[in-house]
């Protein structure tokens, strides 16, 4: 769950014991990633300029817009900043596409109010364009359906800000050492100068130039170092800054993604587990380099599950699949369902290997069927027939090995 790094660690001849190559393809496709992943700030900062923005306003406020083919945002925040968050929900919606394949679809014509994300640079303009539409929530992103619009909010202008002060004085010091760097053969040419006049030696004078050369070479790289490590903590300052914000974009974003380009409501009847354990799925998957690394429990939801298994008599399977929006929601039990909808999504996609398959269409698709082969039409059975089609056994059998498997598994530090 941490996040990757490079190491670069040569070794001798004699260390390797054997050498075996790589097909080419797969040789290649791990260079690709190799790049993409050493080189990710100066890609992200090339699709950065590719992003395209235009003024406008809306209801008071003014935005810089982007529109792609998936989605229309809408930012208060700075330029800067809306194009990296752009870059970001872009490569999320592909991670989207690659997992869970589109089966929709859509032009993003404005007559079929195509999908709009609106970003707010502050928390305070976040929270009063929710009382400006009667949303109570705590939450820093929001997806409404009716709308078909995903609002998220966090503090980018204030980042910003901050940032701008430290670019400046960097850019001084840069400018600076640049200075004395253009000025240094001058200095050394008068010290020379003055030596010479003064009798020393050719070989001393030499030495000493030599040594001043060095020092200031020595003295310009550590600087730089200095600067660069200072440009990185900034780097890392955005990400934390962030943080939570991406993650709830995440999950607001994937409800969207869901219901614009893959099963809409009012077609399909999806049950609330299985839709609310997959967008807690995507929030807690890492972007690295255009991957969507999904390889870390979900420490918050995990530690909940793990507790309630420990009771001796946590929440049963079928408690859970048959859970209405209303028990999520719920104060009593909201979390416990939550926290068990992505254990069980968790679940499928490592262990049983459904997210993504028709088995798991069939199951969203056909769930008329189990009328047809039942005399007891109660909703329990219905959904136990169709479940225990999905995963290929019997409920219990699979609830025994599901909840063995998820107190076994090791949260993130």
């Amino acid at each position: 769950g941490k996040p990757m790094y490079l190491v670069v660690r040569p070794l001798a001849a004699d260390e390797i014991a054997t050498r075996k190559s790589l097909p080419p393809d797969a040789h290649r496709k791990l260079a690709e990633r190799v790049y993409a992943f050493r080189f990710r700030s100066r890609i992200e900062a090339g699709r950065m300029e590719n992003i395209k923005l235009q003024q406008r306003e809306e209801e008071g406020r003014s935005y810089l817009r982007y529109r792609g083919p998936w989605f229309t945002m809408d930012s208060t925040a700075d330029a800067e900043s809306t194009r990296r968050c752009i870059v970001r929900t872009v490569q999320i919606f592909r991670a989207y596409r690659q997992m869970l394949p589109p089966r929709i679809e859509s032009d993003q014509n404005e007559d079929e109010r195509p999908l709009r994300i609106v970003l707010f640079g502050s928390m305070d303009e976040y929270r009063a364009f929710l009382r400006e539409h009667d949303l109570q929530l705590d939450n820093p992103a929001v997806y409404s359906p009716r709308g078909n619009i995903v609002v998220v909010g966090g503090e980018l202008k204030r980042f910003a800000q901050r940032l701008a002060v430290t670019r400046e004085k960097h850019a001084t010091i840069r400018a600076q050492y640049q200075k004395l760097d253009s000025e240094m053969d001058e200095r050394l040419a008068a010290i020379r100068k003055d030596l010479t006049a003064a009798g020393v030696p050719d070989k001393q004078i030499d030495d000493e130039i030599n040594a001043r050369k060095l020092l200031w070479k020595q003295q310009k790289a550590e600087a730089e170092v200095q600067l660069n490590a200072a440009d990185r903590r900034n780097e890392r300052r955005f990400e934390e800054v962030t943080d939570e914000m991406f993650r709830r974009l995440y999950h607001e974003a994937f409800h969207a993604y869901w219901q614009n380009y893959l099963y809409p409501d009012d077609q399909f009847e999806v049950p609330v587990w299985l839709h609310e354990g997959l967008a807690q799925f995507f929030q807690s998957g890492r972007l690295e380099a255009d991957t969507l690394r999904i390889d870390a429990p979900l420490a918050a939801a995990l530690q909940i599950v793990q507790k309630d298994l420990k009771t001796g008599h946590p929440l049963p399977l079928i408690d859970l699949l048959l859970a209405k929006r209303s028990d999520f929601l719920s104060r009593e039990k909201g979390d416990l369902l939550y926290a068990h909808a992505w254990a069980l999504v968790y679940y499928l996609a490592f262990e049983e290997g459904v997210i993504g398959t028709d088995a798991l269409h069939g199951y969203i698709t056909r769930r008329e069927a189990a009328d047809r082969d039942v005399s007891i039409q109660d909703e329990e059975t219905r959904e136990i027939i169709q479940f225990q089609r999905l995963v290929g056994q019997p409920l219990l059998d699979f609830e025994d090995q599901f909840h063995a498997a998820t107190a076994a598994l090791q949260r993130s530090p």
